[in-house]
């Protein structure tokens, strides 16, 4: 259905103007005028970061966060559940997505056994220095 064509609910004998964006477009439309919402600069957007860690005692860790830097201080501080029985975490992979459904869902597909097997080769080509 094309709102160009369509008549107004207030007035049957003119056709209804899509809605602008520009407070003037906006009165003409029959609604009361706002301020035009805009998005924030692209620098504000969040990325989730999937990433995996490993302790001195080769324990791995999967997660995903907003904030790496200082996710990584919760785990090396002990103020992380699973991962205060260990200390000095290191990072030792990671991923970027921008959206929370994506980064949670690779996290899943990592902590599976292919997921597993995955990381197995990552850090096996990246100790052999390959």
């Amino acid at each position: 259905m094309d709102l160009l064509s369509t008549p107004s609910t207030n007035d049957h004998s003119r056709p209804r103007m899509a809605c602008a964006t520009l407070a003037a477009a906006v009165t003409s439309c029959g609604t009361t005028a706002r301020p035009v919402q805009s998005l924030p600069p692209l620098f504000l957007f969040h990325m989730f970061t999937v990433y995996v860690i490993r302790s001195e005692r080769g324990i791995r860790y999967i997660g995903f966060t907003e904030d790496l830097p200082k996710r990584l201080g919760q785990h090396n501080t002990r103020m992380s559940r699973f991962t205060s029985r260990d200390f000095n975490w290191k990072l030792v992979y990671k991923e970027e997505y921008s959206t929370r459904a994506e980064a949670m869902s690779r996290e899943k597909w990592l902590k599976s056994g292919v997921g597993r097997e995955f990381l197995d080769r990552i850090e096996n080509e990246l100790s052999s220095g390959s």
